[in-house]
């Protein structure tokens, strides 16, 4: 076993020169191009020491293997350009081979939501069933697709939504090209905490960040509830004629419908999806506010909705909405040269 650090806010990330060869052919590799995890993120964690094996230094980013269990779909498996739906929704996979079977702490399974609606507009995916606090899929699997729907429904403060090896495998994956989604009202929150971020503020995103560099997200507020109705955005991915009602899709511990969600405004090059009027949990009103937002950075393309899909009541409103998201994202090519060097076959 080689023991090297974990995640520190001083660390070269997984681009450490012990690994800069190739396990198999003993070549030099420049992996200049590896993107390291974002400082704030890695700030975010706790410094540490983990142990990797010879077989897993094979694959870029270093760390654990994908944490669930991959499930195809009804054909067999497709080229890159086809999507693959993370159930991340603090389910757990344990006594099963299926997909959506929560038996974790909540017993609402959003991602079944998703992909009932992906299958009524005829798109093909697979799915990928994530153990609650687990690392989501390693970066060979997330590169058999273009576009990535990661599900987090409501998972939220002892889980978090991404770990520190989704981290680096997701901001890879979107630097050779990959569009994603996340959705879930505690996404934000759950990496950067419970506390609003505005530009001047006394929490400001880093221009470098994963929130702004990654996301397009300048401005954060939490605990904004979740509004009725929510209406579209007119621009490149909405008309601006859609309203959907939603639903307390959630209140396993009661109405919580006060702390869910959060406004997300975009940065200047950024498009309002979904804005809504509404209330926060401190008493706030707040008026015509993104809840959903995409950014193009001009290599990737990735929706950020701390309005949950789920909430919309309507099927024919779901799949509406997500109709014109995926339309938007798109069907990128994956850099295959990018996925080389992640997979160090050189």
């Amino acid at each position: 076993m080689i023991s090297i650090p974990e995640v520190l806010p001083d660390a070269d990330g997984p681009s450490n020169d012990a690994f800069a060869i190739n396990m198999v052919t003993g070549d030099p590799v420049d992996l200049n191009t590896v993107v390291q995890a974002p400082m704030d993120v890695r700030e975010a964690y706790e410094g540490g020491m983990f142990e990797v094996n010879i077989d897993e230094l094979l694959n870029l980013p270093m760390g654990e293997d994908g944490g669930g269990v991959l499930i195809r779909g009804d054909s067999d498996h497709r080229a890159p350009g086809e999507i693959l739906l993370i159930d991340d929704d603090a389910s757990s996979h344990v006594n099963t081979t299926q997909a959506f079977n929560n038996s974790g702490p909540y017993d609402m399974d959003t991602g079944k939501i998703m992909a009932d609606a992906l299958t009524s507009l005829g798109y093909a995916y697979d799915t990928y069933i994530v153990d609650a606090g687990m690392n989501g899929p390693d970066y060979d699997t997330m590169n058999d697709y273009s576009t990535i729907i990661w599900s987090f429904g409501y998972e939220w403060g002892f889980f978090p939504t991404l770990t520190q090896w989704d981290f680096w495998r997701i901001t890879n994956f979107m630097e050779a090209g990959g569009s994603v989604w996340f959705s879930g009202p505690g996404f934000i929150s759950s990496i950067y905490g419970n506390f609003n971020y505005t530009v001047g503020g006394q929490n400001e995103f880093d221009s470098d960040g994963f929130a702004m560099k990654y996301l397009g997200i300048e401005e954060y507020f939490f605990f904004t509830g979740q509004p009725n109705p929510v209406n579209g955005s007119a621009g490149a991915v909405m008309t601006g004629s859609e309203q959907y009602a939603t639903r307390n899709w959630f209140n396993q511990f009661g109405d919580q419908r006060d702390i869910l969600g959060g406004i997300t405004r975009p940065v200047s090059t950024g498009v309002e999806i979904l804005i809504a009027d509404g209330t926060d949990a401190f008493g706030k009103s707040y008026d015509d506010e993104p809840v959903a937002i995409g950014y193009n950075s001009g290599t990737w393309k990735v929706v950020t909705a701390h309005l949950d899909f789920s909430v919309i009541s309507s099927a024919t409103d779901r799949e509406d909405y997500i109709d014109k998201v995926l339309k938007w994202l798109g069907t990128p090519t994956v850099n295959t040269n990018r996925r080389n060097i992640m997979n160090m076959n050189v």
